[in-house]
Protein backbone atom coordinates (compact mmCIF):
# COMPACT_ATOMS: atom_id res chain seq x y z
CA UNK A 1 0.00 0.00 0.00
CA UNK A 2 3.15 2.28 0.90
CA UNK A 3 3.73 2.12 -3.09
CA UNK A 4 0.48 3.22 -4.01
CA UNK A 5 0.46 6.09 -1.84
CA UNK A 6 4.03 7.85 -2.55
CA UNK A 7 2.76 7.11 -6.43
CA UNK A 8 0.00 9.09 -5.90
CA UNK A 9 1.89 11.75 -3.40
CA UNK A 10 4.27 12.18 -6.45
CA UNK A 11 1.17 12.21 -9.09
CA UNK A 12 -0.69 15.34 -7.81
CA UNK A 13 2.96 17.01 -6.67
CA UNK A 14 3.43 16.79 -10.29
CA UNK A 15 0.01 17.72 -11.35
CA UNK A 16 0.39 20.86 -9.16
CA UNK A 17 3.02 22.18 -10.74
CA UNK A 18 3.49 25.13 -12.94
CA UNK A 19 6.02 23.42 -15.19
CA UNK A 20 3.46 20.35 -15.71
CA UNK A 21 0.55 22.81 -16.26
CA UNK A 22 2.40 24.91 -18.82
CA UNK A 23 3.73 21.93 -20.76
CA UNK A 24 0.29 20.04 -20.42
CA UNK A 25 -2.59 22.89 -20.92
CA UNK A 26 -0.95 25.98 -22.16
CA UNK A 27 1.33 23.95 -24.96
CA UNK A 28 -1.64 22.32 -26.74
CA UNK A 29 -3.84 25.74 -26.11
CA UNK A 30 -1.11 27.47 -27.65
CA UNK A 31 -1.16 24.92 -30.70
CA UNK A 32 -4.78 25.23 -31.42
CA UNK A 33 -5.06 29.15 -31.20
CA UNK A 34 -1.91 28.45 -34.03
CA UNK A 35 -4.10 26.63 -36.20
CA UNK A 36 -6.86 28.68 -35.73
CA UNK A 37 -5.19 32.14 -36.63
CA UNK A 38 -3.54 29.99 -39.50
CA UNK A 39 -7.11 28.98 -40.43
CA UNK A 40 -8.64 32.05 -40.06
CA UNK A 41 -6.19 34.23 -41.67
CA UNK A 42 -5.91 31.53 -45.19
CA UNK A 43 -9.36 31.54 -45.26
CA UNK A 44 -10.08 28.07 -44.48
CA UNK A 45 -13.55 27.53 -43.98
CA UNK A 46 -12.70 24.75 -40.96
CA UNK A 47 -13.12 21.42 -43.10
CA UNK A 48 -10.13 18.76 -43.84
CA UNK A 49 -8.04 20.00 -47.13
CA UNK A 50 -9.00 17.64 -49.76
CA UNK A 51 -7.02 15.28 -51.16
CA UNK A 52 -5.03 12.00 -50.70
CA UNK A 53 -3.95 11.56 -46.51
CA UNK A 54 -0.17 11.38 -46.27
CA UNK A 55 1.95 7.77 -45.98
CA UNK A 56 1.37 6.22 -43.26
CA UNK A 57 5.19 6.59 -42.05
CA UNK A 58 4.55 9.88 -41.59
CA UNK A 59 2.11 9.66 -39.26
CA UNK A 60 3.91 7.18 -37.58
CA UNK A 61 7.24 8.71 -37.14
CA UNK A 62 5.65 11.73 -35.59
CA UNK A 63 3.56 9.62 -33.02
CA UNK A 64 6.69 8.19 -32.09
CA UNK A 65 8.50 11.15 -32.28
CA UNK A 66 5.57 12.40 -29.28
CA UNK A 67 6.71 9.24 -27.33
CA UNK A 68 9.86 9.56 -27.40
CA UNK A 69 9.87 13.02 -26.38
CA UNK A 70 7.39 12.50 -23.66
CA UNK A 71 8.83 9.67 -22.02
CA UNK A 72 12.60 11.71 -22.11
CA UNK A 73 10.47 14.87 -20.27
CA UNK A 74 8.86 12.69 -18.15
CA UNK A 75 12.28 10.55 -17.26
CA UNK A 76 14.13 14.04 -16.44
CA UNK A 77 11.62 15.09 -14.29
CA UNK A 78 12.28 11.98 -12.19
CA UNK A 79 15.95 12.44 -12.47
CA UNK A 80 15.78 16.18 -11.15
CA UNK A 81 13.25 15.18 -8.30
CA UNK A 82 15.21 12.64 -6.94
CA UNK A 83 18.54 14.89 -6.94
CA UNK A 84 16.14 17.64 -5.34
CA UNK A 85 14.93 15.42 -2.59
CA UNK A 86 18.22 14.06 -1.82
CA UNK A 87 19.72 17.58 -1.91
CA UNK A 88 16.77 18.88 0.87
CA UNK A 89 17.40 15.77 2.11
CA UNK A 90 13.87 14.89 1.79
CA UNK A 91 14.26 11.11 1.23
CA UNK A 92 15.97 10.74 4.74
CA UNK A 93 12.37 11.64 6.08
CA UNK A 94 10.53 9.40 3.34
CA UNK A 95 12.43 6.21 3.99
CA UNK A 96 11.23 6.40 7.31
CA UNK A 97 8.37 5.22 6.60
CA UNK A 98 8.41 3.53 3.30
CA UNK A 99 11.55 1.51 1.74
CA UNK A 100 13.64 3.03 -0.86
CA UNK A 101 12.67 0.28 -3.44
CA UNK A 102 9.12 1.37 -2.79
CA UNK A 103 9.75 5.36 -2.26
CA UNK A 104 11.37 4.96 -6.27
CA UNK A 105 8.73 2.91 -7.71
CA UNK A 106 6.44 5.31 -6.97
CA UNK A 107 8.45 8.06 -7.95
CA UNK A 108 8.39 6.33 -11.20
CA UNK A 109 4.93 5.31 -11.34
CA UNK A 110 3.70 9.04 -10.43
CA UNK A 111 5.39 10.79 -12.72
CA UNK A 112 4.80 8.12 -15.45
CA UNK A 113 1.29 8.54 -15.05
CA UNK A 114 1.12 12.59 -15.32
CA UNK A 115 3.66 11.98 -18.38
CA UNK A 116 1.17 9.72 -20.22
CA UNK A 117 -1.30 12.40 -19.29
CA UNK A 118 0.86 15.13 -20.93
CA UNK A 119 1.16 12.67 -23.87
CA UNK A 120 -2.08 12.12 -24.67
CA UNK A 121 -2.82 16.29 -24.42
CA UNK A 122 -0.11 16.45 -26.82
CA UNK A 123 -1.35 14.16 -29.29
CA UNK A 124 -4.98 15.42 -29.20
CA UNK A 125 -3.84 18.88 -29.66
CA UNK A 126 -1.37 17.50 -32.60
CA UNK A 127 -4.20 15.34 -33.77
CA UNK A 128 -6.68 18.20 -34.01
CA UNK A 129 -4.37 20.76 -35.53
CA UNK A 130 -2.88 17.34 -38.06
CA UNK A 131 -6.56 16.50 -38.69
CA UNK A 132 -7.67 20.93 -39.76
CA UNK A 133 -5.79 20.23 -42.66
CA UNK A 134 -4.50 17.00 -43.54
CA UNK A 135 -7.96 14.52 -44.15
CA UNK A 136 -6.59 12.20 -41.24
CA UNK A 137 -9.69 10.51 -39.47
CA UNK A 138 -9.98 8.53 -36.30
CA UNK A 139 -11.20 5.80 -38.82
CA UNK A 140 -8.16 5.20 -39.93
CA UNK A 141 -6.61 3.38 -36.41
CA UNK A 142 -7.92 0.33 -35.36
CA UNK A 143 -8.11 -0.47 -31.23
CA UNK A 144 -4.82 -2.22 -31.23
CA UNK A 145 -3.50 1.71 -32.20
CA UNK A 146 -4.96 3.08 -29.25
CA UNK A 147 -3.89 0.37 -26.80
CA UNK A 148 -0.29 -0.22 -28.40
CA UNK A 149 0.44 3.97 -28.06
CA UNK A 150 -0.11 4.05 -24.56
CA UNK A 151 1.68 0.70 -24.15
CA UNK A 152 4.92 2.02 -25.99
CA UNK A 153 5.33 5.25 -24.02
CA UNK A 154 4.84 3.21 -20.62
CA UNK A 155 7.32 0.72 -20.93
CA UNK A 156 9.75 3.09 -22.81
CA UNK A 157 9.22 5.74 -20.07
CA UNK A 158 9.60 2.65 -16.96
CA UNK A 159 13.36 1.90 -18.96
CA UNK A 160 14.25 5.52 -19.80
CA UNK A 161 12.88 6.69 -15.91
CA UNK A 162 14.73 3.77 -14.21
CA UNK A 163 17.88 4.60 -15.64
CA UNK A 164 18.04 8.14 -15.13
CA UNK A 165 16.09 7.82 -11.52
CA UNK A 166 19.19 5.57 -10.77
CA UNK A 167 21.99 7.91 -11.90
CA UNK A 168 20.12 10.33 -9.54
CA UNK A 169 20.64 8.71 -7.12
CA UNK A 170 24.13 8.31 -7.13
CA UNK A 171 24.70 11.77 -8.24
CA UNK A 172 25.67 14.23 -5.54
CA UNK A 173 24.39 17.41 -7.20
CA UNK A 174 23.49 18.14 -10.71
CA UNK A 175 26.67 19.92 -10.82
CA UNK A 176 29.17 17.56 -9.60
CA UNK A 177 28.76 14.21 -11.73
CA UNK A 178 28.39 11.97 -8.65
CA UNK A 179 32.30 12.44 -7.54
CA UNK A 180 34.78 14.77 -7.19
CA UNK A 181 37.16 13.32 -9.92
CA UNK A 182 41.03 13.05 -9.87
CA UNK A 183 41.46 16.75 -9.68
CA UNK A 184 39.76 17.52 -6.55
Amino acid sequence: MNLLNVARWEFQKTIRSKGFLVMTVFIPAMIALAVFGVALGLGVDGRAIEGDPPPPFVLVVWLALLLFIGAFITAIMAFYSVIKEKANRVVELMLSSVSAMELMAGKILGLGLAGLIQVVAWSVAIGFAVSRFVPITLGAFSIVHFVAYPLYFVLGYLLIAAMYATVGAAMKDVHSGGHKGWWG
